[in-house]
């Protein structure tokens, strides 16, 4: 199975689903990977709030930000290599 890696923008919570004004890609993102994960596959979430040190420890992730910076972001990494970014 792959591993999933999403490196989140600062989020109020670990999921982004949290507060009053909830963006729904952010619920049926939440819901797809509880799917996946259902069905066995390894997905992390690391969000830049709280796990920042993921983020520079990372060589792809620290120079995808160096280079657009946290405006790209989500940015999602199968077995290590970015396949999507700036949407979920």
């Amino acid at each position: 199975m792959p591993v999933i890696d999403i490196y989140d923008p600062a989020l109020c919570c670990a999921s982004g689903v949290c507060g009053v004004d909830v963006d729904e890609a952010l619920l049926y993102f939440a819901a797809d990977l509880e799917w996946a994960r259902s069905q066995g596959v390894d997905v992390q979430r690391h969000n830049l709030a709280q796990a920042p040190l993921d983020f520079a420890n990372n060589p792809v992730v620290s120079a995808f930000l160096h280079a657009s910076g946290e405006a790209g972001l989500p940015l999602v990494l199968v077995d290590g290599e970015a396949v999507l970014n700036g949407r979920y």
